[in-house]
């Protein structure tokens, strides 16, 4: 069971191609606010079916993919993956650090959604990078 139940459900339930929405209205069907790293970094809504991301696991086990995303506004869009999905396509950057964005910040994003996702600590998350 994940937390992000409810937004698999409720994309079952959805019988277009493609659900353009809002961040706010993901919060109602998930009944509780998205985590600031969810307003504020694309790598997010990376569409990643390998690893830890359980956001992610949540609308692709479903047969969706997240596109079309926009921070500012709080949009993002969802299109279903029958094949015709090309990554290329879509507008959400994969581990890409936000423009202007510092290593260290970059890094704090990082571990901010590791430990949102493994549900520990900041200061349990270790990264490491060698040059």
């Amino acid at each position: 069971m994940s937390k992000y139940d409810n937004l698999t459900n409720y994309l079952r339930s959805v019988e277009e191609e493609r659900w353009d929405t809002t961040f706010d209205e993901i919060e109602a069907v998930l009944e509780f606010k998205l985590p600031e790293s969810a307003r504020r970094y694309p790598a997010w809504w990376a569409n990643q079916s390998t690893g830890p991301r359980v956001q992610c696991s949540s609308w692709m086990r479903v047969g969706w993919h997240a596109a079309d995303l926009d921070l500012e506004g709080g949009r993002v869009s969802f299109v279903r993956a029958d094949g015709k999905f090309n990554e290329d396509e879509m507008n959400v950057e994969k581990n890409q650090p936000a423009q202007g964005q510092s290593l260290a910040e970059a890094v704090h994003a990082a571990k901010t959604t590791i430990s949102e996702i493994a549900g520990v600590s900041t200061e349990n998350v270790r990264i490491s990078i060698d040059y």
